[in-house]
Parts: structure tokens; C-alpha cells; sequence
């Protein structure tokens, strides 16, 4: 019986464990993804309204920028 109480415990710690270090991925790539968009918007600045940035899940993040001047949110 300490054996299994045992055992679950440690399962449990595992798992606490991996959904923690998830969230430090997770909020890694989100701040990588921050500085990547910054870095691109600091280098294209001068020419380049964004529109929108799109982001599918934690994947990849692509910015759809319009290169215009005048007619603002065309969506």
C-alpha cells in the first residue's frame, strides 16, 4: 500500500513538473515571438503600416503588413 502511495506521488510530481516547464516554453517562445515582431518593426518602420499580426497557436507567428499610406484596416 506505501508502495502505490508512493508511486502516485511521484506521478504526480512528474506531471506537475512537465505542465510547469510547458508553461516556461510557452511563455519563452511568446516573448521571443515579441521581440522577433519588435526587431522587424524597428527595421521596416519607415515603409511599413501593420495591419495585423496573426499568430496560429504557439507555432509560428506571420505579420501580414500592408505597404500603404492612406486607407488604414482594410480587412
Amino acid at each position: 500500500m506505501l508502495f502505490f502511495k508512493m508511486i502516485s506521488m511521484l506521478s504526480l510530481i512528474a506531471k506537475k513538473f512537465s505542465e510547469m516547464t510547458l508553461l516556461v516554453q510557452r511563455r519563452l517562445l511568446y516573448i521571443n515571438r515579441l521581440k522577433r515582431i519588435r526587431l522587424w518593426v524597428l527595421v521596416n518602420k519607415d515603409k511599413v503600416f501593420i495591419d495585423r499580426a496573426m499568430g496560429n497557436g504557439i507555432g509560428g507567428w506571420q505579420i501580414e503588413a500592408k505597404f500603404q499610406t492612406t486607407n488604414y484596416r482594410k480587412r
